[in-house]
């Protein structure tokens, strides 16, 4: 029963749920918007919808801070500083959604976003009301994030987790809903914002229950938000570094081989990326824990924790390499429908990319879990930068594809190596010790 009632069990099973959500959104509903709204409209829904993505990198970390820092307050009893982070991190939320969200809609009134985006079916009203309820959207989720650090402090990250996940499935239920209903866009996208304000006002006072909070101006302190600055800011490091990767690559292969092979590099990629995100439920899954164990001087269970999670995705991430190579061509060619040929090759660089990726973001956890990340993520854009210079000049001298994607070692192994040393010195720990969790990972997932 004690196994049953692991917190990081809880969380995993939680972060699976979520990857069916993603598996729904980005697979499932495809096909169901093509069906029953033209492809110039869906197109236009792409369009508006990654712009306004980009507002999500407007926290500028300050969430993921906050959480690791209120996590180890509350370990201490610090009720005091874990009543000024909660205000804090209200104040700059909702100050910065306000000016967000009057900048966006002042920009719309002045530009024609229609033009700006070469958007080929929607109006300007009716673009700029999507638009703003997107925006309004990624906010309205920022704001319920606030509480998942009460969950975390209480190892109840699971039920924060689950709640989200849960409006991340209802805003799939209302789409295929809204389609198949024919109801307007504008309509669609304002029922599409209640999941996210129920799942907001849940979380607000299910956490009342655990931790007595009320918000008031008198516990902001401006100097408490200066020191965990810098922190936040590094967390916009790897974004970054993703971006510079993900969409950096594309127009190098695009550059030097057209488009008909980024088509075959980015549908490759995002096969073996999606499949990544089953690791990502681990590493997640644990992140909690570590910070309390941290917060506690618990260097016994850091350690554990750690291995935990570097062994485990490792065999994971052998796994599935395994399991693409044999049957990844059949995946393929069900999933592409065979209009686009399969290259085994190119399969199993990404694979092998994918393998010593796992291996730094599995120790990165200790770093980013205990706010100890802001040099890692420096080290990510600076070895970005340099990894697609050298694909740059893998095009020019090679004319080769894998040979491209193999540039990618140039960020993973320098960042391995790091990750793994600054785990390990957190930990107390050694090679041989992190090894041996390989053969007794069943013992140690017990305890």
């Amino acid at each position: 029963m004690k196994l049953l009632k692991s917190p990081i069990r809880k969380n995993v099973g939680a972060n699976i749920l979520g990857v069916l959500v993603q598996f729904i959104n980005q697979i499932v509903l495809v096909p169901l918007f093509l069906n029953f709204w033209s492809v110039d409209l869906y197109s236009d829904w792409i369009v508006i919808s990654a712009v306004s993505s980009f507002f999500t990198m407007t926290d500028m970390g300050l969430g993921s801070v906050t959480a690791n820092k209120f996590v180890m307050s509350f370990s201490r009893n610090e009720s005091l500083k874990c009543n000024r982070l909660l205000t804090n991190n209200i104040v700059m939320t909702v100050a910065i959604a306000i000016i967000v969200i009057v900048g966006c809609y002042l920009f719309v009134s002045i530009f024609n976003i229609v033009d700006i985006l070469k958007l080929s079916i929607l109006s300007r009203r009716s673009a700029n009301y999507v638009f703003l309820m997107q925006v309004l959207l990624i906010f309205i989720g920022m704001i319920g994030m606030i509480w998942d650090a009460i969950f975390r402090a209480n190892s109840w990250n699971y039920k924060a987790v689950l709640i989200s996940n849960m409006a991340r499935f209802s805003e799939c239920i209302i789409i295929a809903l809204s389609l198949y209903l024919h109801l307007s866009i504008e309509l669609m996208v304002t029922l599409y914002l209640l999941p996210k304000i129920v799942a907001c006002i849940y979380k607000y006072f299910y956490s009342t229950k655990i931790y007595k909070y009320a918000f008031s101006l008198k516990d902001y302190d401006w100097s408490e938000l200066k020191r965990i600055f810098i922190p936040s800011v590094s967390f916009m490091t790897f974004p970054i570094g993703n971006a510079i990767v993900l969409q950096g690559m594309t127009l190098v292969v695009n550059r030097f081989f057209g488009p008909f092979t980024v088509v075959s590099f980015n549908t490759t990629r995002t096969m073996c990326n999606f499949l990544k995100t089953l690791l990502t439920t681990i590493q997640q899954s644990v992140w909690p824990e570590y910070t309390i164990a941290y917060a506690q001087s618990n260097v016994e269970r850091m350690r554990i924790l750690h291995r935990k999670v570097f062994s485990l995705t490792t065999i994971a991430a052998i796994f599935i390499s395994i399991f693409l190579m044999l049957f990844g061509k059949y995946v393929y060619s069900i999933w592409t429908r065979g209009d686009v040929q399969f290259d085994s090759v190119l399969m199993f660089t990404f694979l092998l990319i994918l393998l010593i990726n796992n291996l730094w973001v599995s120790s990165s956890v200790s770093l980013m879990a205990t706010n100890k990340h802001s040099r890692i993520g420096v080290m990510y854009v600076i070895l970005a930068l340099c990894s697609l210079l050298l694909a740059i000049c893998v095009g020019h001298l090679f004319n080769s594809l894998p040979l491209i994607v193999l540039s990618l070692l140039l960020i993973h192994v320098p960042l391995s190596y790091y990750a793994i040393k600054q785990a390990i010195n957190m930990t107390q720990d050694s090679i041989g010790g992190l090894l041996s969790s390989f053969y007794n990972y069943k013992l140690l997932w017990r305890r």
